[in-house]
């Protein structure tokens, strides 16, 4: 017996021009022109080489390697050789190509993250100035590829707070031992940066370990049922040497860098459940309302200016959450601040706060205060939602056998 049933119109090409489907609220629009440019040579270059080819290599679990040269191409991660004149690209403009990539195809889109955002994101905030140079223009040319090694058998991405992973201080070298588990692009990598526990100090550490080096194997995981194309691996490491040069000299720990904490508590997260509402910053709030929040943060009673989480967790806070909104590393803070105070980085950091919070601000009153436009808005958003979910129910029709009128 068959089934008859109304399926919607045809979904068009794979990868439409135009505004992604996904982005429901149209924040596409407010990246400049030339980053609209970017965005759709990326859209370009994913509807001609990559959509039409990745369901070959998921079905063979392979990664397609010549698409290697046209990620180099494109030219999104020039800005990252320190030589560069290139600025650093917009946290919108990054998520975007997030959701491009992703659209496109989610193991592309992880092969990309892993290198720019995982591996080279390590180097450029806990490198050298030196690492930095010596690693950083050949990955933003894609001619070294790079990976993230930090969940183990026994843990996931929430393992750092019980890595099992070791580093042991030999002169000029330190020697791991450990295990690595889902490490994407580990397989054929040029530079994994491996995080690992301080037997003496037990401090969390990052270490870049390059191909070929005695005492690294990684050995592909087979049979996956999702994201085939990207090639995770098993990694051991036993006796593994990597000089102290290769340790990222700015690598603190996983909190140190992953958390905002709360303006009047520095030693708590910034949340919307806080006790207080001093210590956080909303995006809708008046600039007046978050420059005096930053300004009354509390902080030490010394002068200097540097990153120390335990003798100094408010200051150490607010060059986080500068680093974070000025996409600027922390050492580079540090010297910009050399020799001021601490109201010079209150005054700087609630400037930035506002040039960062008032575009959605003002974006968002203005929806508000046009009824009509925000229907308008939720409409084509539903629009859209309904297109990209035709498509997927229409698949799934097919593979069942039910039959359209």
């Amino acid at each position: 017996m068959s089934v008859r049933v109304t399926l919607p119109a045809p979904p068009g090409p794979y990868l439409e021009t135009g505004l992604l489907p996904g982005d429901f609220y149209a924040y596409e629009e407010l990246l400049s022109d030339k980053e609209r440019e970017q965005v759709e040579r990326m859209r370009e270059f994913l509807r001609r080489r990559v959509a039409p080819i990745v369901d070959d290599y998921w079905a063979r679990a392979e990664f397609p390697f010549q698409l290697v040269e046209g990620f180099a191409k494109l030219g999104l991660m020039d800005w990252a050789d320190p030589d560069s004149s290139e600025p650093r690209p917009s946290n919108l403009l990054v998520g975007i190509i997030a959701l491009e990539l992703a659209h496109a195809d989610a193991s592309v889109a992880t092969f990309f993250g892993v290198h720019t955002g995982l591996a080279m994101g390590s180097i450029l905030t806990c490198g050298s100035e030196e690492q930095k140079r010596r690693w950083l223009p050949a990955m933003s040319r894609f001619e070294k590829l790079g990976a993230f090694a930090l969940t183990e058998p026994h843990g996931g991405s929430d393992v750092a707070g019980g890595l099992e992973t070791t580093a042991r201080r030999d002169g000029e070298e330190w020697v791991l031992d450990g295990a690595k588990r889902w490490i994407g692009n580990a397989t054929f990598a040029d530079l994994v940066v491996v995080w690992a526990r301080d037997v003496e100090t037990h401090q969390v550490l990052g270490f870049v370990v390059e191909k070929g080096t005695p005492g690294f194997t990684a050995t592909k995981i087979e049979n996956k049922m999702a994201l085939r194309i990207v090639q995770n691996a098993d990694i051991v490491l036993d006796g593994c040497r990597v000089r102290e040069a290769n340790r990222l000299q700015n690598a603190n720990s996983f909190k140190d860098t992953a958390k905002i904490l709360d303006l009047q508590d520095p030693t708590s997260k910034m949340s919307k459940s806080a006790s207080s509402p001093s210590g956080i910053l909303e995006l809708l709030d008046d600039p007046k309302v978050n420059a005096k929040k930053i300004r009354s943060a509390v902080t030490d009673t010394e002068r200097e200016i540097r990153f120390d989480e335990a003798n100094k967790p408010g200051i150490a806070n607010l060059l986080r959450i500068y680093a974070a909104l000025g996409e600027r590393t922390i050492p580079e803070l540090e010297r910009d601040y050399e020799g001021k105070g601490y109201g010079d980085l209150k005054k700087d950091l609630a400037e930035l706060v506002t040039a960062t919070f008032q575009p959605f601000k003002e974006r968002t009153e203005e929806i508000l205060a046009d009824t009509g436009k925000l229907d308008a808005i939720l409409a084509e958003g539903a629009e859209k939602a309904r297109e990209v979910a035709s498509r997927t129910l229409a698949e799934v029709y097919d593979k069942i056998g039910f039959l359209s009128k």
